[in-house]
Order: structure tokens, then C-alpha cells, then sequence
């Protein structure tokens, strides 16, 4: 990984196995596998597809879900079984995400963080989170949050399975 001017790597998640970790380089647009036996480092290859101010990432199996942050996109690519490949499967946006960063799964919904970070001068107060259906299972209906104060997630699984709770006060 070359480094260079602009934030470089970000996001980062481990395949189920425990071999790999993938992370994307914001200033380039590239998404990279790290082999952790070999510590082989390795461009993974997006067929043309845009990974350019690449945040945050959610990798279950092979579907790898990537917030670009100034632009509002989360992309959805479809990993081949070494993880040196994407194929984009959908971009998915939402007119409640202000300048989202990162993302986390509860269930069949992700909740977005909405950093605001192209208006930091003279923020909209509150900050909110929005939560949207996961790509794959959803029907695009959507639910905004608007957090007072700190959001408190509880108990449950990374991927979404057993009993969580989310605490938000809603608008």
C-alpha cells in the first residue's frame, strides 16, 4: 500500500475464516485483501467499479458492503471465493444520509452513522443515524433516528443474530 496525501486505509473487516482482512484505501479507491499467514498485501480487483472515499465496511461471508462517505453510496459486491475479486451487485442511497461514514447490522436493517463531516463549521444539531433494510433483504422502506445524546447497543451478535437492544430516541 502506498501511502499518500488524504486518509489512506479505513475500514477494515475479517473474513469468517480468520485468513484474510480486507480494507479499503479512501484516496485511491482501492480495496485491498491482506493475507495474515503470509502477509501478503493485494489489490482486489473491482472490474471498474469506484471504491474512491471508501469508509466503512461489513463483510459476512462473501457479501461486502462499502460506505462511500462523501457521496452518500453504500455498495454492495459480491466476493469470489479467494477474495481477490468484486463484482458490484447495488448501490443503494438514501435522502437521510448526511455524509455517512460507517454502519453496523442489526437484523435485516443497518444503522448508519451520519457524520455530518462536510458541514463541520455549523452542524445540524441534533446528529442523527438513519437505519435502512439491508440491500439484499429489504424493500427500500427506511427509519430515521435522531439521536439526543448517545446511542447504546447491547448484547447480540456482529452479524446480527441473537438479542440486542438499540436505545434511540426517535422523530
Amino acid at each position: 500500500v502506498v501511502y499518500g496525501p488524504g486518509f489512506n486505509l479505513n475500514g477494515i473487516a475479517a473474513t469468517a475464516d480468520g485468513a484474510y482482512l480486507i480494507t479499503v484505501q479512501s484516496n485511491t479507491g482501492k480495496l485491498i485483501r491482506v493475507d495474515l499467514a503470509s502477509k501478503q498485501v493485494l489489490e482486489i480487483n473491482l472490474d471498474g467499479a469506484g471504491a474512491g472515499s471508501g469508509d466503512g465496511i461489513l463483510l459476512k461471508g462473501r457479501t461486502l458492503h462499502l460506505m462511500r462517505n462523501n457521496l452518500g453510496l453504500l455498495l454492495t459486491f459480491k466476493l469470489s471465493n479467494d477474495f481477490t475479486a468484486a463484482d458490484l451487485r447495488s448501490v443503494t442511497t438514501d435522502s437521510s444520509f448526511q455524509f455517512p461514514t460507517t454502519f453496523g447490522r442489526y437484523r435485516d436493517r443497518f444503522i448508519v452513522v451520519n457524520s455530518q463531516f462536510n458541514n463541520r463549521a455549523a452542524p445540524v444539531l441534533p446528529f442523527n443515524v438513519s437505519a435502512i433494510n439491508v440491500p439484499e433483504s429489504g424493500n427500500g422502506k427506511r427509519l430515521q433516528a435522531t439521536l439526543t445524546g448517545a446511542a447504546e447497543v447491547n448484547g447480540g451478535d456482529s452479524d446480527g443474530s441473537g438479542t440486542a437492544s438499540i436505545r434511540l430516541t426517535t422523530s
